[in-house]
């Protein structure tokens, strides 16, 4: 069942790990720098929903079906830090605290995200 819930977040973790260290082209551009921070936004949203939807349905490990929404918080977060130090080994890749901000705030609104559509009630 872990697994059958999870497969997406699973795809999607290994698509940010590739994302994230092929070679990127630097650019000056400030509109290429506002997508870049766009798309680590984007991908960390995706991500966190997609782990807080993951956990919450599986009934593998019941603890983690009831901390999904902190577990999937904390994974993110130490995700998009690990994917920023990993860049320091790629000669094409450099650490970047603005990609580190977009990714926490990425994560935090896949968290609004999930409390939206799965947590509030709207009659």
């Amino acid at each position: 069942m872990f697994i059958r819930f999870n497969k997406f977040t699973i795809t999607w973790l290994l698509f940010t790990l590739i994302l994230t260290t092929v070679s990127g082209v630097k650019d000056a551009n400030i509109d290429s720098n506002f997508t870049d921070k766009m798309v680590h936004m984007v991908l960390f949203s995706v991500l966190n929903f997609l782990m807080t939807v993951g956990l919450s349905k599986q009934s593998d490990y019941i603890r983690l079906k009831y901390l999904a929404e902190r577990v999937s918080i904390i994974t993110c977060l130490v995700w998009g830090i690990i994917l920023e130090v990993l860049q320091l080994l790629l000669p094409s890749r450099s650490f970047s605290w603005h990609d580190v901000l977009f990714n926490c705030i990425g994560t935090f609104i896949g968290w609004l995200m999930f409390l939206i559509i799965y947590k509030i009630n709207i009659k």
